[in-house]
């Protein structure tokens, strides 16, 4: 019997086995700071996380399925670089909406780990004003040249406002409401 991560396709739409071909299937735990660590789905004993420096971090955000190839090994552990993401942890971002001076909306996540700002085209903002805490869905993943896109579906309300931070929290989370 297979597990879904024991083969993964490679350029050519060839398919292989990640373990022969030094790759490894894990989830993405990206800090702050912009570099991350994918945790292996199935890892043997001794198996460590695999670091991932912010040049090699792919178009991959905090919590993404993905495929990292190990390029050196070093006394902390196995480094690699990102070369395919197989699902996206979240298809929405909470966080709070701005503009610039020129009109441009744009929506800085509630979690440091997501990276950077989703961009909104104009007309999506919906009702939201700036300063307003928002949930985005995503309608354009990041690039190598663009951050995401999105289109705001949910207005939570105004940064300080009497239980604005709780509902925020549960956005993030999906926690029943």
């Amino acid at each position: 019997m297979l597990f879904r991560s024991e083969l993964v396709r490679v350029r050519g739409n060839r398919v292989g086995l990640p373990g022969k071909m030094d790759l490894v299937v894990g989830r993405l735990s990206r800090a702050a700071a912009g570099f991350g660590f994918v945790v292996p789905e199935h890892a043997d004993a001794g198996d460590r996380d695999v670091f991932v420096a912010p040049p090699a971090m792919a178009d991959a955000m905090h919590g993404d399925r993905v495929v990292v190839r190990i390029e050196r090994h070093t006394d902390r552990g196995p480094d690699g670089r990102i070369v395919q993401i197989l699902e996206r942890a979240h298809d929405t971002i909470v966080g709070r909406l701005e503009t610039t001076g020129r009109g441009l909306a744009y929506v800085v996540p509630f979690d440091p780990k997501v990276g950077v700002d989703v961009q909104i085209p104009t007309g999506d903002t919906g009702a939201a004003e700036p300063g307003d805490m928002v949930v985005v869905a995503v309608t354009a993943w990041p690039t190598a040249s663009r951050g995401p896109v999105g289109r705001v579906v949910e207005v939570i309300g105004q940064v300080g406002e009497a239980g604005v931070d709780t509902q925020v929290i549960i956005r993030k989370y999906r926690l029943p409401d």
